[in-house]
């Protein structure tokens, strides 16, 4: 319970699966990233909940559920 934190979300990137205004719970204590699973992911413009997807680069890309309106993005390892 300790690792827990709640935030709202905040858009439609992550819709069907989580929506706009929903409290979503974060466990801070995941150290390991997982393919396919969701992340919120620190940016220069606030936390993003993406999903995760590891590169052969050692980057990562940020994929949103809502494919019909955003692209994936690609992290460099470096960042």
């Amino acid at each position: 319970p300790e690792n827990v934190r709640g935030l709202r979300s905040g858009g439609d990137s992550m819709w069907p699966t989580i929506g706009d205004g929903q409290l979503v719970l974060i466990d801070t204590g995941v150290v390991e990233l997982q393919d396919g699973r969701i992340y919120a992911v620190g940016a220069p413009d606030g936390l993003r909940l993406k999903r995760i997807q590891r590169q052969m680069d050692g980057g990562v890309l940020l994929i949103s559920d809502n494919k019909e309106r955003y692209q994936p993005e690609h992290v460099p390892r470096h960042e």
